[in-house]
């Protein structure tokens, strides 16, 4: 075990070090005592796991002054406090329903909301610009937990949606004006549960509002059910950078598999036009599931990976001993 009771430096990361799925001043920490040979490596399922187990050792037995470190394990606090008062309180049910799909205002978790988060505070440690926009916010929940998280990182939200529900498509179970939540409506949750002043709403089909924006994202997350509305958000793939990645519902485990993302084509699935959509810009598609029904997609050789949810559990459950 390395020495870590006198000074470090978890500020900056060193330049040579390849992105990986912790903030940059943790990961350079993290070879700072542990070499760069053990960290400035392809993060595989064992080296992430090595990573929370030595995060823990540092948090445990190192010193006090690791402000990087400390501010890290704050935010991750805080979020998802925030996040769990979000849950207890929002809106539960749809008064609007028009079926019983769409009966419950709360359409994701707190651990895939949690994941998004994590990932935005990494994108950024590493100098990633841009905007964080949303696709599909129904009655506003996810928007009210994330405009929060990206409130605290001083990130604008962009959110997408029609507020008038789903779009006409040719999908044999879902309806147009499904899952509607009015622009008044979700701004009245986001008031009360989130940071309404870090959010730009757009209305309208995304066919009719991606043309005319002017958005540069840092990251993207659809909750959009249908393939139509995947391939209209996926026009606009070319302004995300390459490193980062692109967070959508209507993910299952099955979807990511050793060989590849499975050719999952049908009116009710996101996933092919994200698979067209990668490899038109020339981008090998991985991916990894998150939890519940939501995946994360970026490219094998150039984005930085997603941290798995169970692995973020236990760093922000870290303390002092």
């Amino acid at each position: 075990m390395p020495n870590v009771k006198g000074s470090v430096d978890a500020t900056l990361p060193d330049k040579g070090l390849s992105p990986g799925p912790l903030p940059a001043p943790i990961h350079s920490l993290l070879c700072q005592l542990w070499g760069e040979q053990s960290y400035n490596v392809v993060w595989t399922e064992e080296v992430i796991k090595q990573a929370v187990e030595d995060l823990k050792f540092i948090v445990q037995h190192g010193p006090r002054h690791l402000p990087e470190l400390f501010r890290y394990l704050g935010f991750l606090r805080l979020i998802w406090t925030k996040f769990e008062f979000t849950l207890r309180h929002f809106p539960k049910f749809n008064e609007t329903a028009a079926s019983s799909k769409d009966f419950l205002a709360i359409g994701s978790s707190i651990p895939e909301m949690f994941g998004i988060a994590h990932h935005l505070y990494v994108l950024k440690s590493w100098g990633l610009k841009g905007d964080f926009a949303e696709f599909g916010c129904y009655k506003g929940f996810s928007t009210s937990m994330l405009s929060e998280a990206c409130f605290q990182l001083g990130i604008r939200m962009h959110v997408f949606d029609s507020f008038a529900g789903l779009p006409p498509s040719e999908s044999g179970y879902y309806r147009a004006g499904d899952f509607k939540g009015s622009l008044p409506e979700v701004q009245q949750n986001v008031s009360a549960f989130g940071k309404i002043e870090a959010v730009t709403f757009h209305k309208g089909f995304f066919a009719d509002t991606l043309p005319a924006s002017t958005l540069q994202p840092l990251c993207m997350w659809m909750d959009v059910d249908l393939e139509s509305s995947s391939r209209d958000i996926m026009s606009i793939l070319d302004r995300l950078p390459v490193e980062s990645c692109l967070f959508s519902h209507e993910c299952y485990p099955e979807y990511f598999r050793a060989d590849g993302i499975k050719e999952a084509r049908s009116a009710d699935s996101v996933i092919g036009p994200i698979l067209d959509a990668f490899r038109k810009h020339n981008r090998q598609i991985t991916g990894t599931f998150v939890s519940g029904n939501m995946g994360a997609f970026w490219d094998r050789n150039r984005g930085i990976p997603v941290l798995p949810v169970d692995e973020l559990l236990k760093i922000k459950d870290l303390e002092r001993v």
